[in-house]
């Protein structure tokens, strides 16, 4: 690790326990590679490690362009240590905070990786470059990834249909499926229609390291078959130009055939299947974005590029003044992200005809549409109906602004009837049949004409704290929290203390897993157990872990090759059960999954 620049802070604290807490925190910025050598096309880790904080910084990615960046999240690496020596306690903590990327290679040979510049509080920093070789894959004909636009040519905010298709032709083990235009600062992307899937049975695809909704159907290819694994997304470019959609890769272990097993015991029970790494990519895309025009563009305009429809309805439509009525307007069209709650003070006859409170109801995503719910209430007995609600939105088709509007909704609004003093006391001389509440007998007042009716609701200090009601009213709440100082001492812990428990707990949590395990996503729960387990027992992220990195973890920590390839060869097999429809994958037995973790365990000690 090399560090390019060094800040240091002395920090010396005394805790109320008496305990010394110290630490000299330096800020430093370094970056490495997950990998010293990678398959052209195949991603590569890239990690940007911050020593000195726990919390990300922001990086300059403009130099990693050329790798089509992806950004996989971030991890707080902190730890924390206590030392006793002659009975005096000194704690230690060690901040750290480490950021993971997705770089893709597109050039055989030895490249470097530039160095970026990450601002940490304030202040800016700069990474070491990088050196990684970068090899050649294998050609093969087991697998294929195209890459599809619906349009080449939309406007800005007009969303844009994206089918990535990945044929398979053989068992699958681990892969690593990259599309880049998904995490592009060009682009908003966001889900699909459900009926905009393509046909199959539902699965979930990862990509980019994030599980997507995808699906998968069988196809027949030379006399045989194989899987066609796709989903689709909405592209929603947020610039004009011309804008380049970066290929897409995928990696992945491929079934090539079966070898003997190294132990003769272990053959007895059949043949090991043999994975070799191939690469696939796609062709790279261009999209030409035109900018909306400013020619008569409405000023209520907000950025809605497709085709919409608007429609209202309200209950009750035959009210008193002022009394509520429940207004649901209903927006339905291709992009509702952009789509916000009408303006309805601003909508002709609105303001004039009813109270609009501030308030508004958050809106809903419904299948038919985007829902908004708002109370309005009637000012006058003259208003006749709830005006028509405009919408305003680009036709991209027509290549001009497109006004639409709800139906107006008729309402039937009476009067109120208004109660005086007079009405409530029932002290008028006259009228007394002609009042809508009507007195009994002389009136509401007639039931207090003595004095003895009147109480002494005075205030005494001195009686309140000796009251039996007033001593619970102050006492109880000094109690619970007294009592929840005590708990909260009672249950104080560490990050230290968090990590061995999680990697105590580690065997137990994934042998449960691996028992809850059932039906069609026993292969994918079994995967997901035993790269949790390795997660928790060594303090790494679960859902980034592959099953190549989980064998590095397993030869680090115990030394054990042997050990560490089968344990990657379970999860390879565990993960080639997702495409069960293929007839892919050999689920190990979950004692052997357990046996391994338990040799994992022993050899860690």
């Amino acid at each position: 690790m090399v560090i390019v620049r060094r800040r240091s802070l002395l920090i010396l604290v005394t805790t109320l326990s008496g305990m010394m807490v110290s630490g000299a925190y330096a800020v430093t910025v370094s970056a490495q590679a997950g990998s010293q050598s990678v398959y052209r096309g195949d991603a590569v880790d890239y990690y940007i490690i911050i020593d000195g904080v726990s919390e990300a910084g922001e990086v300059d990615t403009g130099p990693l362009s050329d790798f089509s960046p992806v950004y996989g999240g971030g991890t707080n690496t902190s730890q924390t240590s206590v030392t006793i020596i002659n009975g005096k306690a000194t704690q230690r903590e060690v901040k750290q905070f480490v950021m993971k990327y997705q770089l893709t290679p597109r050039t055989v040979g030895q490249i470097q990786i530039p160095s970026v510049k990450v601002k940490v509080a304030g202040e800016e920093y700069q990474t070491n470059p990088v050196t990684v070789t970068v090899v050649e894959a294998g050609k093969t004909d087991l697998m294929r990834l195209e890459m599809e636009l619906s349009d080449e040519e939309c406007y800005v905010g007009q969303p844009v249909l994206l089918t990535v298709k990945w044929y398979l032709y053989a068992d699958i083990g681990d892969y690593r499926l990259t599309v880049p235009v998904l995490s592009s600062e060009n682009f908003d992307v966001i889900d699909a229609d459900v009926a905009e899937q393509p046909t199959g049975q539902q699965i979930q695809v990862n990509a980019n390291g994030e599980m997507v909704l995808g699906t998968q159907r069988t196809v027949a290819k030379d006399g045989g078959r194989g899987a066609l694994v796709s989903f689709v997304k909405l592209l929603i470019p947020k610039k004009s130009g011309q804008l380049k959609i970066e290929p897409a890769s995928a990696a992945a272990n491929l079934a090539v055939g079966t070898v003997r097993r190294s132990d003769p015991f272990e053959d007895f029970f059949g043949r090991q299947v043999k994975y070799e790494r191939f690469v696939a990519s796609s062709d790279a895309g261009k999209l030409t974005v035109l900018p909306l025009p400013t020619e008569g563009q409405p000023k209520d305009f907000y950025g809605l590029v497709g085709k919409y429809e608007i429609t209202a309805a309200a209950t009750p439509t035959k009210v008193s003044i002022g009394e509520p009525i429940t207004l649901i307007v209903k927006v339905t069209g291709r992009n509702l992200k952009a789509m916000r709650a009408p303006e309805l003070a601003d909508v002709p006859g609105f303001s004039e005809s009813f109270r609009l409170p501030r308030e508004q109801a958050a809106p809903k995503l419904t299948a038919e549409g985007k829902e908004f719910t708002q109370t309005i209430r009637a000012t006058s007995e003259k208003v006749k109906e709830v005006p028509a609600i405009p919408l305003v939105y680009f036709d991209a088709e027509k290549g001009q602004y497109v006004t639409v509007a709800s139906q107006p909704i008729p309402l039937t609004v009476e009067k109120t009837n208004v109660l005086t003093a007079t009405d409530v006391e029932g002290t008028g001389a006259a009228g007394l049949s002609a009042r809508a509440v009507e007195a009994a007998k002389a009136g509401v007042s007639a039931n207090y004409n003595a004095s003895d009716a009147l109480v002494d609701e005075g205030f005494s200090l001195a009686a309140a704290v000796t009251s039996p009601g007033y001593l619970v009213m102050w006492a109880a709440p000094l109690a619970v929290f007294v009592a929840s100082l005590g708990v909260k001492a009672a249950t104080s812990t560490s990050p230290e203390k968090e990590a061995k428990k999680r990697r105590k707990g580690a065997l137990a949590r994934a042998t449960a897993m691996l028992r809850r395990a059932s039906g069609d996503s026993r292969y994918e729960s079994a995967a997901a157990a035993m790269k949790q387990y390795i997660g928790d027992r060594f303090d790494r992220v679960a859902g980034s872990l592959t099953a190549d990195d989980c064998r590095e973890v397993i030869v680090a920590a115990t030394s054990d090759a042997k050990l560490a390839q089968e344990y990657k060869a379970m999860i390879e097999r565990c993960e080639a059960g997702r495409y069960a429809g293929m007839g892919m994958g050999d689920l190990p037995a979950d004692g052997d999954i357990v046996n391994a973790m338990r040799r994992i365990e022993r050899g860690a000690r």
